[in-house]
């Protein structure tokens, strides 16, 4: 028997912000959505295996991803934006990340990746800097 993978998604819901979640769950994820970091301290437990932090939402700082990561302290950090974005993230050091991740990639190739992490640890955050919602929409 498996596993479920438990993704807990940081994103603004009240601006229908939720492509993320909507593809993970497309991808036979078990996703459970927190509005803010704030609320995601509330859901982050032992067992979640990934979090998904929309850097765009309100109140998500480095220091309060900081908080989120200290919850479980086996968590990686990704950093998830458009190829075009990903050396300035590398640089700015605005998302300090062990990985980064292009957005600008179907949803297989983003599964894939995010899998390829989940696979070498078994709890990781990935941070979502910025993303083209076009391609989540697409087709692979």
């Amino acid at each position: 028997m498996t596993k479920e993978i438990q993704v807990l998604v940081v994103e603004d819901h009240m601006a229908g912000d939720l492509f993320v979640s909507d593809m993970l769950r497309a991808q036979g994820v078990c996703v459970h959505v927190a509005e803010s970091c704030e609320k995601a301290m509330n859901k982050m437990l032992e067992y979640m295996d990934l979090v998904v932090v929309d850097s765009r939402v309100e109140g998500c700082t480095g220091k309060a991803l900081g908080m989120i990561k200290s919850r479980v302290a086996t968590t990686s950090v990704i950093a998830a934006c458009p190829a075009c974005e990903l050396e300035s993230v590398r640089l700015g050091g605005r998302v300090r990340a062990d990985e980064y991740i292009a957005l600008d990639t179907t949803r297989d190739e983003f599964q894939a990746a995010v899998m390829s992490v989940y696979s070498r640890s078994s709890r990781a955050v990935v941070v979502e800097t910025s993303a083209p919602r076009r391609r989540f929409g697409s087709a692979a």
